[in-house]
């Protein structure tokens, strides 16, 4: 027996998670209902909000590692403790 097509939304709903599905007309993601009937061609889990982390670095890191700190859009590069690192040693 095959696994209904929406299999893994549907138990994510009954786990209590938020339950999303596609409309078509307005290419939007939206709330499904209290009981959905499953009927529609894409459902997902509701994304969950990212949330950010707030460090405290040291006057030096901040420093000598501005360069790091973004990229080109201005978002958090993620390698930039070990770009730093690299950085400030080499300064040594």
């Amino acid at each position: 027996m095959t696994k209904h097509i929406h299999y893994d939304e549907i138990v994510a709903w009954a786990s209590g998670e938020e339950i999303e599905f596609f409309n078509e007309r307005t290419g939007e993601w939206k709330e499904v209902p209290a009981n959905p009937a499953w009927n529609l061609t894409k459902y997902r889990v509701k994304p969950k909000p990212k949330t950010m982390m707030m460090v405290e670095l040291p006057l030096e890191f901040v420093e000598n590692c501005a360069e790091y700190w973004a990229d080109s859009n201005g978002t958090y590069n993620r390698n930039v403790g070990q770009a730093c690192r690299k950085a400030l040693e080499e300064k040594k």
